[in-house]
């Protein structure tokens, strides 16, 4: 059965941000693309399936995220970008101090974002795929409080970092292949910082966030999956007593 694809010349789709052209790419700051992502009628039921890290041809190693996501059976790929702003490579050289310039950019065709020599690094999977109206919240808080590029800390390979370990850790997010997270240590302080403030804004249980408290505390690799596991489940059973209570409660007003 063919999937019809939205026309987004359709004047009621047109202003949806997750609605790019049919060839090409759209392109926008990040701060644009969650405010639009707010505003947006198809956030909730575009599921992220994949997120994936690549490293950039170059002299420098610039590394990017490229999330894939479905919708009604129609794929949607989204680029994220961090590079300084403001100024060129010759005076970041002698300022690693400028705002950060975040940006996306979104098509339904991977290799109008991926070039060739483009070496893809890791790829973290979902099992259960994740509005991306979740991750928008992500990279919301991400951006706001790394907004400062530097040179050594909050830079491309931070920003890349961070928000894959957060689909890890709050979105249930599994390395494939032996993949690894790229410079886990770098800027501890900001990373702390980030994920406190996701607790709040994701609504996390604080059971949940004590216990994957400990096993970071603990650092050992071996309880990552069978932890992983316990909070979907918990998680599961937060969204059923969440359920069973409003069920309760609509029964009693009735």
């Amino acid at each position: 059965m063919s999937t019809q694809i939205p026309d987004p010349h359709d004047p009621a789709s047109a202003s949806d941000i997750l609605m790019p052209p049919r060839w090409g790419e759209n392109k926008c700051e990040l701060s644009t693309f969650c405010t639009g992502l707010r505003h947006s009628s198809l956030a909730e039921t575009t599921r992220v399936t994949s997120l994936r890290r690549y490293a950039a041809m170059g002299k420098i190693k610039h590394r990017f995220l490229l999330l894939e996501a479905i919708r009604e059976g129609i794929r949607l790929c989204i680029r994220l970008d961090r590079y300084p702003g403001g100024q060129g490579n010759q005076k970041l050289l002698a300022s690693t101090y400028s705002p950060a310039d975040d940006s996306v950019r979104l098509s339904m065709i991977e290799e109008a974002l991926v070039q060739k020599g483009d070496n893809r690094e890791a790829v973290i999977d979902f099992d259960d795929p994740v509005p991306l109206n979740r991750f928008g919240r992500v990279f919301d808080v991400v951006r706001n409080e790394s907004m400062f590029y530097t040179i050594t800390k909050k830079n491309c390979w931070f920003f890349s970092s961070v928000i894959q370990e957060l689909s890890i850790l709050f979105f249930g997010g599994r390395f494939n292949q032996g993949a690894v997270l790229n410079h886990p240590e770098l800027n501890k302080r900001c990373r702390k910082l980030i994920k406190n403030k996701l607790y709040d804004v994701l609504h996390v249980s604080t059971s949940i966030r004590d216990l994957e408290s400990l096993v970071l505390a603990m650092h050992e690799k071996s309880l990552v999956g069978p932890v992983l596991r316990l909070l979907r489940i918990m998680k599961a059973q937060d969204r059923l007593l969440y359920c069973s209570s409003l069920s309760d409660s609509v029964a009693m007003q009735g």
